[in-house]
């Protein structure tokens, strides 16, 4: 297979995002209805989409591990932006984490909107669900004492 020039590289990206420019502009709607249903996707605690290489485990050991350990993220996410929020010194930090997630989510609105690219910002999932978790810990000391 023969590489692509980086001239024809670019020549060939300005035309898909001519396309999508077109797609985006007479089909409005459909756009939106698109970019609702990838942010459903992206989010999803079931892992999207499901492979046919099982070589590590079955589809549904796949999808019980990704259950698993993903809805403990999802539900502790707003409680360490939370937990950020409410110091006025880390709300820079809280607003930092929130626009990456944020935009990250965006970018897969109109791009691809599969679970497993959500990964690059699991970590930062994961930071919040600590906070939370940390709260939550400290809490429970200051109330079993």
């Amino acid at each position: 297979m023969k590489s692509r020039a980086p001239k024809d590289a670019i020549e060939v990206a300005d035309k898909y995002r001519q396309k999508a420019v077109e797609f985006i502009t007479n089909n409005p709607a459909e756009f939106v209805e698109l970019a609702v249903w990838k942010f459903v996707k992206f989010w999803s605690v079931i892992y999207n989409p499901v492979g046919g290489n099982y070589s590590y485990g079955s589809a549904f050991l796949r999808q019980a591990v990704n259950f698993i350990a993903f809805v403990p993220l999802l539900a502790l996410l707003p409680f360490g932006l939370w937990q950020l929020w409410k110091r006025p010194d880390k709300r820079p930090v809280a607003l930092l984490l929130l626009g990456m997630i944020s935009f990250y989510t965006a970018a897969h609105m109109v791009a691809m909107g599969y679970t497993r690219l959500r990964l690059p910002i699991d970590p930062i999932l994961m930071l919040l669900a600590g906070i939370a978790l940390s709260a939550l810990v400290e809490k429970w000391q200051n109330k079993t004492t």
